[in-house]
């Protein structure tokens, strides 16, 4: 057999070198292939009119990521984003196949970058583990899954760009570039800013800490001209840095309780990612009001093992992973910025890149020690790649989604109210209702932590059952005409007529009503 002509030879290496961790994010995404436009794609993508052809492309930067006129809340502009999304509508038409196919190919190129950001850091082992567990975690479903997902993916991707340009003059050009093109793809790439920073202390192979400092000053300038613009014409600093929802007039207390709690939450979805859903918004997180929490401990240990292992990163001139996965993680915390969503797995593109980056070197001594150790580590990736192919599944539509998502964060009203409206539409008012009542009694008692006792016999509760135990548990200090007056209030106002009409008529199920979703 002749030998590779040396055209080849830099293309077949690159593809070895990447294969296991493409082979491993093909196995958890490609089962999301089949996926169509599910909850804001339709508002991004096929309602948006400079992404779905029927008008200019250059509306793609004056209208909102959602397709409404500038200053519209919310104020999310992403046009790199947009962009692509109008450049794959007009090469394939409207076509969630053709988009999710595109949308899996900016993860692949997200992966390589990130394998490559990792071989300057980490010996060539430890970041190919890197880069295998970074594929495989099921975090990441949303980002690819949901076509609006693609925001992080690309904003990640370029600021990867800007984090690994040569330190020369026009390599800081591309740095600027990068990051001015990673902002305007989604808003939370400023938190590279800090990573650069963080990253400047202990340099990467080759380079010096002035590199460090010139790259990283050169992304500070231009996040700050960045800020600048966005708050001259997007709304004044209050709009921006205002607490959102379960932190709105919290004392200092709980928000710092609830900041070391997300914390603990995060890490919890990272270990074990089987209630992975889309909304967590209104009393999956709620307001604490108390310091003595299981969360609130974990949370501790968790930021004093991070601050210990910075602090020893540092002094063996190593990057201080845990700091970047702090820089990156914080501003979803809802301190600062407004943060709608809450906790939604999409955010944590960012920070679990890092955490991938310090588990690798101890996971890879685990690894080459053989045995039991070994199996261990192969068995964690495999279950999280089976997690992440069948999550892919659930995004094949809004049905299948609300069903999972009402299954795996029961206590989000987010997840009952927007199922309720799809049930209602489907003719399905028993249903309607119940998801209805469950919404709004959330709602109600938001920020303050309420579960829902009825929800947890959901699935094997028949119907008239459900219902005894929804006036038992929900109206506990109303009585029954003032609780299903109000109920029926939210369902009307939320469009869910014949929903409001069986819950003043007693809700009560017709006979031989099929089980609960």
């Amino acid at each position: 057999m002749s030998e590779r002509s040396p055209s080849t030879r830099p293309l077949t290496d690159a593809l070895r070198l990447h294969a296991l961790p493409w082979a491993i994010a093909l196995a958890s995404h490609l089962p999301g292939l089949r996926g169509g436009f599910v909850l804001d794609d339709v508002r991004a993508i096929t309602t948006h009119p400079g992404v779905n052809g029927t008008g200019a492309l250059s509306l793609v930067f004056t209208r909102t990521f959602w397709g409404d006129p500038l200053g519209t809340p919310p104020a999310s502009w992403r046009p790199l984003t947009s962009l692509s999304l109008a450049l794959d509508a007009r090469l394939f038409g409207l076509s969630p196949a053709a988009m999710h196919v595109t949308s899996l190919g900016w993860f692949l190129a997200l992966l390589t970058l990130a394998h490559g950001f990792a071989r300057a850091h980490l010996p060539a082992p430890a970041a190919l583990l890197a880069a295998c567990l970074f594929a495989a975690m099921p975090l990441h479903v949303e980002n690819v899954a949901s076509l609006v997902g693609r925001a992080d993916v690309i904003a990640l991707l370029l600021g990867l760009v800007a984090l690994r340009s040569p330190p020369t003059l026009p390599g800081l050009g591309v740095t600027a570039l990068a990051t001015a093109g990673a902002l305007l793809a989604k808003e939370s790439a400023v938190s590279l800013v800090a990573v650069a920073g963080i990253l400047s202390l202990t340099p990467a192979h080759g380079e010096t800490p002035r590199d460090g400092w010139q790259r990283a000053s050169v992304m500070t300038l231009v996040a700050s001209l960045y800020v600048a613009a966005r708050l001259v014409t997007s709304g004044t600093v209050a709009r921006w840095f205002a607490p959102d929802d379960v932190l709105a007039g919290a004392a200092p207390w709980q928000r710092v309780v609830y900041a070391v709690e997300y914390l603990a939450r995060a890490a919890r979805l990272l270990v074990a990612p089987f209630d992975l859903c889309t909304g967590r918004k209104y009393a999956m997180l709620w307001r604490p009001d108390t310091a003595r929490s299981a969360d609130f401990a974990a949370g501790l240990a968790l930021l004093a093992l991070g601050l210990w292992s910075s602090r020893r990163a540092l002094r063996a001139s190593r990057p201080a992973w845990a700091l970047c996965v702090g820089a990156t993680g914080a501003m979803f915390t809802g301190l600062a910025w407004k943060v709608p969503e809450a906790m939604a797995d999409r955010f944590f593109l960012a920070p679990t890149l890092f955490v991938a980056l310090a588990l690798a070197p101890p996971l890879l001594g685990w690894w080459q020690s053989g045995g039991a150790r070994r199996l261990l580590v192969g068995l964690l990736v495999a279950l999280h790649v089976a997690t992440a192919a069948y999550l892919s599944t659930r995004w094949r539509d809004d049905a299948t989604l609300y069903e999972h998502a009402v299954a795996a964060c029961p206590a989000s009203a987010h997840n009952h109210y927007r199922y309720a409206g799809l049930l209602e539409s489907r003719g399905e008012v028993d249903e309607s209702a119940w998801h209805a009542a469950l919404a709004y009694e959330s709602i109600r008692r938001f920020p303050h932590r309420w579960e829902h006792p009825a929800v947890e016999a959901e699935e094997t509760v028949a119907p008239a059952e459900r219902v005894r135990r929804m006036h038992a548990l929900l109206r506990i200090d109303r009585p029954e005409f003032a609780w299903r007056n109000a109920v029926a209030g939210y369902a009307q106002r939320n469009g869910m007529p014949r929903a409001a009409a069986r819950i003043m008529a007693g809700f009560a199920p017709p006979a031989g009503a099929g089980g609960a979703r």
